[in-house]
């Protein structure tokens, strides 16, 4: 068969109207993936810069540290440690009870909490402890279950928020149990004040004694 004669190929031709289509369906795909990028880098930074609680001065020898979540009553506790800690000879029945005032100010202080799993007072539990007291704070049962976000400072939640903590009573109590073996420890029954009364605990008795250069609080009732 001669050219001449050979069936010509029809070629295909795109109209213009689809090419114009097919090239801002590209481009607005290129914006919405560059959009939801930075959408969700700006959360995470936001996220990131509520959420973060800042150590804003720390004990070193002892490793008890203050954030700037902390409340006033708390950071006065604190400097009360401070100075009974770096004193010549430390007290320990004012190191004892210090620690315990702390815990309860820390821990009953819900309105200063950013979220449910931002328990209070964690330092001052034996580290072994600390993994179940954070389930146990924190399950259905447990005082922050209910506790909503507040990364943002946005939360509208009535929670109770500690006033003062006293002391009702202080002795002397021999801790024998798991990885502790101390003569001296304490056991301290504290009485807490609220700004607002809400029907939170008022009485807590805690029982605290020395494991390797620190007082720490192992059971609580």
């Amino acid at each position: 068969m001669s050219k001449a004669n050979a069936p010509k190929k029809k070629k295909r031709k795109l109209r213009k109207d689809n090419i114009l289509i097919i090239i801002l369906s590209l481009i607005l795909i290129a914006l919405l993936v560059s959009l939801g990028l930075m959408t969700k880098k700006a959360l995470s930074s936001e996220k990131d810069e509520g959420s973060e609680k800042k150590v804003v001065e720390k004990l070193d020898s002892f490793d008890y540290y203050l954030t700037d979540h902390n409340t006033k009553y708390y950071t006065e506790l604190f400097d009360d440690l401070k100075k009974t800690l770096n004193a010549s000879e430390i007290n320990d029945e004012d190191y004892a009870t210090l620690v315990a005032k702390m815990f309860a100010a820390d821990f009953y202080d819900l309105d200063s909490k950013l979220s449910k799993s931002d328990v209070g007072g964690i330092q001052f539990i034996l580290p072994a402890y600390q993994s179940d007291f954070i389930k146990t704070a924190t399950d259905s049962n447990g005082m922050y279950y209910y506790v909503k976000n507040n990364l943002y400072g946005d939360r509208k939640q009535d929670l109770p928020s500690v006033a003062s903590v006293d002391v009702v009573s202080l002795k002397k109590l021999v801790y024998k149990y798991g990885l502790i073996n101390d003569e001296n420890g304490y056991q301290i029954d504290l009485k807490i004040n609220y700004k607002k009364e809400m029907g939170y605990p008022k009485t807590v008795s805690l029982q605290l004694a020395h494991y390797e250069g620190k007082l720490y609080i192992n059971e609580i009732k």
